[in-house]
């Protein structure tokens, strides 16, 4: 089975974000 998975996330400091689910994520 395979899962897909997509999030858009509108935000106000899109590279506090993205620093944020790099971390969270391991990326």
């Amino acid at each position: 089975m395979e899962i897909t998975v997509q999030l858009t996330i509108d935000c106000s400091d899109p590279q506090g974000m993205v620093a944020f689910w790099a971390e969270a994520l391991g990326y």
